[in-house]
């Protein structure tokens, strides 16, 4: 009797903690949701201060800034290359812009499964998927150590069913010297 009287205050027990967990959950959901709206209006603000601070701007200077993010530089090359075109056992040895000719040298990691060709090829390929994106040159040269260069003009690129541009891989292959 007295193992019956245990376990039925034992439930009981149970059942009152449950219960007043309850509350404070519905107390903190309470809280977040003041939260969220005062996040919101902040945002809001911010937004507006946005729009203001846009609508006060001359219209030139708002375009340069466009123009700048669609502009190459030296930093976004080797960043995008960096990112789209080496492997981490791979070195990016030089990165240049002359005459808007992007100039770049990469030695190439061995591979067990690709010949060294192979890799240039879709290094190459991956390495232009990335600078298609932006204006500032007309050509990529990227010279792969020990196995060779490829060159080609921006004009020779081609576009996908989903509007990318990038340069076909037997073009890329063809280019390799």
């Amino acid at each position: 009797m007295q193992k019956l009287f245990l376990i039925y205050a034992a439930t009981i027990l149970v059942f009152l903690v449950g219960c007043s967990k309850g509350s404070v959950a519905s107390q903190k959901s309470e809280e977040i949701s003041g939260d969220e709206v005062e996040h919101e209006e902040i945002k809001g603000s911010q937004q507006q201060l946005e729009e203001d601070r846009l609508a006060e701007e001359p219209k030139e200077e708002v375009q340069n800034k466009q123009n700048d993010k669609d502009t190459i530089s030296v930093e976004k090359v080797e960043e995008l290359i960096t990112y789209a075109a080496i492997n981490y056992d791979d070195w990016l040895i030089n990165v240049d812009i002359k005459n808007k000719e992007i100039i770049v040298e990469i030695d190439l990691a061995p591979h067990n499964s690709l010949e060294p060709k192979s890799l240039a090829i879709t290094s190459y390929s991956q390495a232009s998927d990335e600078l298609l994106k932006y204006d500032g040159w007309n050509h990529l040269t990227i010279t792969y150590i020990n196995i060779g260069t490829i060159r080609m003009n921006k004009s020779e690129a081609e576009t996908n069913e989903l509007g990318k541009d990038y340069f076909p891989a037997d073009k890329i292959k063809k280019n390799l010297k």
